[in-house]
C-alpha cells in the first residue's frame, strides 16, 4: 500500500485576485579579459560575460490574496553575453519558486538559494566579480548555493534580528542508495549601519565521500547527487 502527502502551492492570475504585479528584470555584464596563467605560454585575451555580477534575466510576480496574504513566484535565468548562451542546461538555472508571505514569514517551494548562499552572498567582496579578492579561492570544492528540489522559509525581522531554514531533497534513492540533502540555515542582524550573520550548510552525498572541512561550510560534496 502507497501512502502520499502533498501539499501544493499555486500562483494563479486573473479575477479572482483584486492586485497583482509581474516585472521583468536583468543584468547584462560583459567584460575584457587578459590574463597570463601559470604553467601557460603567452598571455590570453578574451570577451566573457559577469565581470562584476552574473548575466542573467528573470520575471517575478505577486499576487495579493488579501489579509496581509500574498502569493509570490520567481523565475530567473543565467547566460553568457559573449556567446550568446545558457549558462547551464537547465531552463531556470538561477531560480525557479512558489511561495506564500504574510505576518508569518516568507515561505518559498522549489530552486531558490540556499540559507547559507543568503549570507555569503550578502558579505562577498564586490559580490561575483572577477576582480574580487577571494576570486578562484575554493579550485577544487564548492557548496550547493541553490539546490533543488528545495523548502526555504525566512522568518519576520525581530528587533532588527532575522533567520532562515532552507532544505533541499535527494530525489534519487533507490532500494541501495539513500537520498542527498542540503540543510541550511543562517542567523543575521541588519540594523542600521551594522550587519552580522552567521550560518552553516550540511551537504549529505549518496556516495561515500571525504568530509571537507573550511572556514564556512562543512560536509560531504558531490554536487550532482541532489
Amino acid at each position: 500500500m502507497k501512502k502520499v502527502f502533498a501539499v501544493s502551492v499555486l500562483l494563479a492570475s486573473g479575477a479572482a485576485f483584486a492586485q497583482s504585479s509581474v516585472t521583468l528584470y536583468g543584468i547584462a555584464d560583459v567584460h575584457v579579459d587578459s590574463r597570463k596563467s601559470p604553467g601557460v605560454s603567452g598571455r590570453t585575451t578574451k570577451v566573457e560575460s559577469s565581470g562584476i555580477y552574473e548575466s542573467r534575466f528573470g520575471f517575478k510576480g505577486s499576487e495579493d490574496l488579501g489579509g496581509g496574504l500574498k502569493a509570490n513566484f520567481q523565475l530567473e535565468q543565467g547566460f553568457a553575453l559573449d556567446a550568446g548562451t545558457a549558462s547551464t542546461g537547465q531552463a531556470f538555472s538561477r531560480q525557479s519558486w512558489v511561495g506564500l508571505s504574510g505576518a508569518f514569514g516568507d515561505f518559498r517551494a522549489g530552486k531558490t538559494w540556499s540559507a547559507f548562499d543568503d549570507i555569503s552572498g550578502a558579505t562577498q567582496a564586490t559580490k561575483n566579480s572577477v576582480f574580487a579578492p577571494n576570486a578562484g579561492v575554493w579550485l577544487t570544492t564548492s557548496y550547493k548555493d541553490n539546490p533543488n528540489n528545495g523548502l526555504y522559509y525566512a522568518s519576520p525581522t525581530f528587533g532588527g534580528f532575522s533567520g532562515v531554514v532552507s532544505y533541499g531533497f535527494g530525489e534519487n534513492k533507490t532500494a541501495t542508495v539513500g537520498a542527498g540533502s542540503v540543510v541550511s540555515m543562517h542567523l543575521k542582524y541588519n540594523g542600521g549601519p551594522v550587519y552580522a550573520g552567521v550560518a552553516q550548510q550540511n551537504e549529505k552525498a549518496t556516495a561515500a565521500c571525504t568530509a571537507i572541512k573550511f572556514t564556512r561550510v562543512k560536509g560531504c560534496f558531490d554536487l550532482g547527487a541532489v
